[in-house]
């Protein structure tokens, strides 16, 4: 049973949520667009947070939301660099998502191992009180057996540990920067198509509507660029900070957990040549 809550329950990820937030307010105070801004200044310096106001929103709006968003997602890009890379962030999402899950899976599975440990040293434990006449170096032995055992779950515990506070994190914070990448992409396919509709309507005016239309379209013509310039650069931006983030979480995670095993490496060469010594 108690493996079984062991590999259902994890521990308070308090500390992780600390890690991910402080590296997302470290990548805003750095950008170039933010890092002078007074309300991020406000907001990391004040100690009374604003007032937050309530934010309704109608069935109606959700349901507009919902197929206008179905319709865009699959609207051609008239650039096929910018295709290229909505069709790179969608396959990059899911492939992060499920990468997720099956680290997800090996923590659990982690957790199960260290949880037998730590129950296999509850039950040398408690044989070890029991009171065997003539039988006291046997008593010894399964003693320092036991606290081996539980030496070794406090190192899978670290071992675990190890793999959320390196890779972990790094696939559950670039998950959510995923996410905001997709929805900067589909702000500027929104902008195509509004550029697109305004063509349409052009072409199709009326000329006593052909000036009003114009304006509209040469709106939409340059609020589509400027969307365009920005993302090409935030996009080669992430992309670049996305690989060494992953770089440096899998060498942090390689160098912490060569350290860990050689540290129960050597515990348990050292309590194996103990145990013989009393047998």
């Amino acid at each position: 049973f108690c493996i079984i809550v062991s590999q259902l329950v994890k521990g308070d990820e308090y500390a992780q949520d600390c890690k991910r937030i402080a590296k997302f307010m470290q990548d805003l105070a750095a950008h170039p667009s933010f890092q002078n801004d007074e309300n991020l200044k406000n907001f990391l310096t004040e100690e009374q947070a604003p007032a937050r106001a309530a934010v309704k929103r109608g069935l109606l709006d959700s349901f507009i939301n919902v197929v206008d968003n179905a319709r865009f997602h699959h609207f051609p890009d008239s650039d096929e660099e910018f295709q290229g890379w909505r069709d790179n962030t969608n396959t990059l999402l899911t492939h992060l998502k499920q990468l997720h899950m099956i680290k997800e899976k090996l923590l659990m599975i982690e957790n199960g191992h260290s949880a037998s440990y730590g129950n296999l040293s509850k039950t040398f434990s408690n044989s070890n009180l029991m009171d065997i006449q003539q039988s006291k170096p046997l008593m010894r032995f399964i003693g320092q057996f036991a606290d081996t055992l539980e030496d070794t779950m406090k190192h899978g515990q670290s071992s675990t540990f190890i793999s959320e506070d390196t890779l972990g994190t790094a696939i559950e914070l670039y998950t959510r920067y995923m996410q905001a990448c997709q929805t900067m992409l589909f702000r500027r396919t929104t902008k195509m198509v509004e550029l697109d509709n305004a063509k349409k309507a052009l072409a199709k005016a009326k000329p006593k509507n052909q000036e009003q239309l114009q304006q509209a379209k040469d709106d939409a013509e340059k609020a589509f660029e400027e969307i365009t310039e920005v993302m090409r650069k935030e996009y080669e931006d992430f992309n670049t900070k996305r690989i060494q983030f992953f770089q440096q979480s899998l060498e942090a995670l390689a160098e912490r957990k060569i350290e860990e095993h050689k540290t129960t490496s050597d515990l348990l060469s050292k309590v194996i040549v103990e145990l013989k010594a009393a047998v």
